[in-house]
């Protein structure tokens, strides 16, 4: 059962400060008819495909002095991968972009991402779909006592 509830549509976040000036990259045009697109997509699981489409993950290229001597499985506090962030314009041109930009131009939180970098294989949208319903339309004993 589907809550009727309508949701408000995502809106666009605050420009990033990197130096790189990743929002001026993109026209305000070109931001609203993403976040349009974004937000007609329509399931959960078409987005995360969207999105996970637009992330790009490579090994580490450079580190610091700390992660000279071992790998990054002798430090845990090193990260093993580095993410790069692209957006897709209307003319089919993939532009890179910071973190930031990605997040507030499609109007989602870092906790989403983080989650799709995580996870080898998209799951499927499970809200709303557990299994403690009841089985049959019969009343139980002790309900089927009381009037309806």
């Amino acid at each position: 059962m589907t809550s009727k509830r309508i949701k408000s549509p995502r809106k666009q976040g605050p420009p990033c400060s990197c130096p790189k000036k990743c929002f001026d990259q993109i026209s305000k045009e070109e931001q609203g008819h993403l976040i349009m697109q974004f937000n007609h997509m329509g399931s959960h699981e078409l987005q995360n495909q969207y999105l996970r489409g637009l992330t790009v993950a490579s090994n580490v290229k450079r580190r610091g002095a700390g992660g000279k001597l071992g790998s990054a499985k002798d430090k845990p506090g090193k990260k093993s991968t580095s993410y790069e962030y692209f957006v897709v314009t209307s003319i089919n041109q993939r532009v890179k972009v910071c973190r930031q930009a990605f997040l507030s131009i499609h109007g989602i939180g870092y906790i989403r991402v983080k989650n799709l970098r995580q996870s080898a294989v998209l799951k499927p949208d499970m809200r709303g779909k557990h299994g403690n319903r009841p089985k049959s339309d019969e009343c139980p004993p002790s309900k089927c006592e009381r009037p309806h």
